[in-house]
């Protein structure tokens, strides 16, 4: 994988951010990497995928705090019915939802 030399231009700063901040400290300055290289670099980043993909949340982590607030302390939640319970009831012919 070429890091200074044929990049695609709509992807030069991304290659020299990743150059510069993961593979320089990790590797070394390098013009290119090999697949055992790349192999080695993602994996430095496997207990950080786990952490991600163990967080509670994080589907509506997006939203911002003040927004999850807001909706919690809204009637919205105690009201509303669960996505899955209208499609069950739509399949039925039972639901006229629209929205």
């Amino acid at each position: 994988m070429p890091l200074k030399d044929g990049i695609n231009p709509a992807w030069i700063t991304g290659v020299a951010a990743l150059q510069a901040q993961v593979i320089k400290p990790l590797l070394g300055d390098k013009a290119s990497l090999t697949e055992a290289e790349w192999t080695t670099v993602c994996a430095k980043f496997d207990a950080f995928d786990a952490w991600v993909a163990g967080k509670a949340g994080a589907a509506v982590e997006k939203l911002g705090l003040k927004r999850v607030r807001e909706i919690l302390a809204s009637k919205a939640r105690k009201t509303s019915t669960p996505s899955s319970q209208r499609q069950g009831a739509r399949s039925r012919g039972q639901c006229d939802c629209r929205g």
